[in-house]
């Protein structure tokens, strides 16, 4: 029996599970047993960790401490399928979380997080304002809270110092990567293709990974029916980044790939990535994952573009019910 993963190196790790924040706002008992669930899934390496605000933590330790089979269904998503039944006395897995807050918080809550044995901290994000030398400051300080084998990401303010806030992160040392947020609840909220490529190339002139977080919902740049908003996608992103390890890319360059609205061309340069694992871990270095409140948008599209197998969906939990 083959034990070979059915997501491929391009795809691993690229969804962190952000069904806490909006517009899923899953409460805490749905989110953890969701986010179980899709760890007991064929598709568990297209996830990564749970995101947790820092303001949150002990109500994701009272749920935690919850008995099994407690509240909106520990074990199970309410309405889907359950995974493989645990034997009777045993403890679930432990929980991968990432800790999203301002850097006092995080330093205040990281010891208790470090120390509980039913979570590990895979991640921190820390957003900064636009003061000088808030950069360098925040990015020394979550180096300090944890080890070299936690994420860590400064979370940069848009606008006219963007990219001097890229230089200042990379001049305060190796190890901390950029975030930056491509949408909201406003039309301005969503950067320009020229904003997010002016990032993206000077994010790796710099050496730096990033992340991206919010409006995101799709694999394809989109126009939003009900909002008129313009929605970037995440497969653009992984293309700008991968354009180098092609011989002959579809698009002259990251502004290009991030202005696509046709999936053939993008899908084009993640089929001719599938077999390359190598090339597909090296690009992912540089754009490392992106948040999403839902795990089943970003995998059914790319099974829709026929990038991964159809028999991936059967997996996933039922959808939530209205209330929650």
């Amino acid at each position: 029996m083959s034990t070979e993963s059915p997501i491929p190196a391009l795809f691993r790790a690229l969804v962190d599970d952000a069904a806490l924040f909006p517009p899923g706002n899953a409460p805490m008992p749905v989110a953890v047993a969701e986010h179980r669930h899709h760890r007991t899934a064929p598709y568990t390496d297209l996830v990564g960790p749970l995101l947790l605000p820092t303001a949150r933590w002990s109500e994701l330790v009272d749920c935690l401490d919850a008995p099994s089979g407690g509240p909106a269904g520990m074990d199970a998503p309410s309405g889907g399928p359950a995974g493989p039944e645990r034997p009777r006395g045993t403890r679930p897995p432990r929980l991968d979380i990432g800790l999203i807050g301002p850097i006092d918080t995080i330093e205040a809550v990281v010891p208790d997080v470090r120390v509980d044995p039913r979570v590990v901290l895979r991640q921190l994000e820390c957003p900064v304002g636009a003061e000088p030398g808030e950069v360098e400051d925040v990015a020394t300080r979550l180096a300090a809270a944890v080890d070299q084998a936690v994420r860590r990401y400064v979370e940069l303010p848009r606008g006219p110092h963007l990219l001097a806030a890229v230089d200042a992160l990379a001049a305060a040392g190796p190890g901390t990567g950029a975030k930056l947020r491509t949408g909201g609840l406003t039309a301005e909220a969503f950067p320009t293709e020229a904003e997010l490529a002016g990032f993206l190339d000077r994010c790796r002139a710099r050496g730096l990974g990033f992340k991206l977080t919010a409006g995101l919902h799709h694999a394809v740049r989109h126009t939003a029916a009900a909002t008129g908003f313009e929605h970037h996608g995440y497969l653009n992103v992984l293309a700008a980044v991968c354009l180098g390890a092609l011989p002959d890319p579809p698009f002259a360059g990251t502004e290009q790939a991030l202005a696509c609205r046709q999936a053939g061309p993008l899908a084009e340069v993640a089929r001719a990535m599938l077999p390359r694992d190598g090339e597909s871990s090296r690009s992912r270095t540089w754009f490392t994952s992106y948040g999403s409140c839902s795990v089943a948008e970003p995998l059914t599209d790319l099974v829709e573009l026929g990038l991964l197998a159809r028999a991936l969906l059967s997996h996933l939990p039922a959808p939530r019910k209205a209330h929650a």
